[in-house]
């Protein structure tokens, strides 16, 4: 069974991600004292998985090609 998401960004920032600091998940924009999760080296499952643990907005970093076509995630079928 497969499920389809769309990953849209809102209010898409104009820092520049090479200029950030690095951190565990990803950068520090200074600009606004904010993480980033750097999400360019995740498959579709771990983006989810990770979106689907916060409990707000999240400020991340995608390749453009992550974001152009509906993100499909493949669910395991669990049996009783």
């Amino acid at each position: 069974m497969s499920k389809h998401m769309q990953v849209q960004i809102h209010d898409p920032c104009h820092e520049n991600w090479n200029q950030m600091s690095m951190t565990d998940k990803g950068r520090f924009c200074i600009s606004s004292s904010k993480e980033l999760i750097d999400f360019s080296m995740m498959t579709n499952h771990q983006i989810l998985n990770q979106i689907s643990k916060s409990s707000g907005g999240i400020c991340s970093h995608f390749n453009k090609e992550q974001l152009n076509p509906g993100m499909i995630v493949k669910r395991k079928k669990r049996y009783s």
